[in-house]
């Protein structure tokens, strides 16, 4: 009769571990906290499942190594120059769009990207570190963080005169609009 008292927690902690990991929460997690208090089960077994599930099914487990092509819809690489499955020219129309490249700092609020671009900018490797405060610039432009990165990267972002994106200072041309930057 003792032993149901150990038996019962740990196969509902196991149950629980299981439901949770298709819900895409923390199967140890929930197994532990189902061990000491059985009830958390039927908790979980209410919870909804958390969105950004890392089957294939979901497009925002779509990484910034990926995207889908624009005339099939199947996943390929962002750095294909055509489709693997129906052949079409991604990067002509890569150049025909206005894409700008998933640095992988997307998500990150204002203070981390600002912290970010000076951690590279002090190891010396200014492409990533204008990449984050070109990007802190684009997307909160009115922001404490935005008007420190624009003095940190002074004079290595400019806005192309033609679309008025910012670009690199050092380049000839938009690669946005394609103008010659004098």
């Amino acid at each position: 009769m003792e032993i149901l008292y150990i038996m019962v927690p740990i196969v509902l902690a196991i149950i629980a571990g299981s439901v949770a990991s298709e819900k895409n929460r923390s199967g140890a997690g929930w197994a532990v906290l189902t061990f000491f208090f059985p009830i958390a089960l039927l908790v979980l077994i209410f919870l909804g499942k958390i969105p950004g599930s890392i089957d294939g099914n979901d497009s925002s487990s779509l990484n910034s190594l990926s995207m889908k092509c624009p005339q099939c819809a199947e996943t390929i690489k962002r750095d294909a120059k055509i489709c693997r499955f129906c052949k079409y020219d991604v990067e002509g129309w890569m150049k025909t769009q206005k894409v700008k490249v998933d640095t992988g700092h997307e998500n990150l609020n204002p203070s981390d990207m600002l912290a970010t671009g000076y951690f590279y900018k002090n190891k010396n490797e200014h492409k990533k570190s204008l990449a984050y405060f070109k990007r802190l610039i684009e997307k909160y432009p009115n922001s404490e963080e935005a008007k420190a990165a624009f003095l940190a990267a002074q004079g290595k972002i400019i806005k192309c005169p033609m679309c008025a994106e910012l670009i690199d200072a050092d380049v000839d041309n938009c690669e946005f609009c394609g103008h010659t930057v004098a």
